[in-house]
């Protein structure tokens, strides 16, 4: 599911009884999985859908065109900290935040392929 991320205000959440939130919290853990599945299976469709299209092409990126547009992105990605930094955040938090994303999507890419879940990126394209 990558970033994807159901959520709640926080004052709202608080002013829930300990009973209602317990089960947003138990329905949340146990569809997480089938919401990853979902996504993915959507991601699959539109990928096929695209590719019924006369003319248009999807590709996935090489393992190094990957790294390369990684690093490209990487000083937006300090700007945005930056910014952040700016505006009172520490810089170790919100650091913290993009290493918390940078793990999910390990993680969940590991669960796929440890669970033989079919991801966008198992497709068959052409690399480019």
């Amino acid at each position: 599911m990558y970033t994807f991320y159901l959520a709640m205000n926080k004052a709202k959440w608080d002013s829930l009884p300990k009973d209602i939130q317990k089960i947003f919290t138990d329905v949340s853990n146990e569809y997480a999985e089938k919401y990853a599945e979902t996504w993915n299976q959507i991601d699959i469709d539109g990928i096929k859908y695209s590719l019924s299209i006369p003319g248009n092409e999807v590709f996935t990126l090489s393992e190094a065109e990957g790294k390369r547009f990684k690093d490209a992105a990487q000083p937006v990605i300090s700007k945005y900290v930056d910014n952040m930094v700016a505006k009172g955040y520490k810089k170790a938090d919100v650091q913290g935040w993009i290493d918390y994303i940078k793990s999910c999507i390990e993680y969940w890419r590991a669960q796929e392929k440890q669970k033989g879940i079919k991801g966008p990126f198992d497709v068959n394209l052409p690399q480019g």
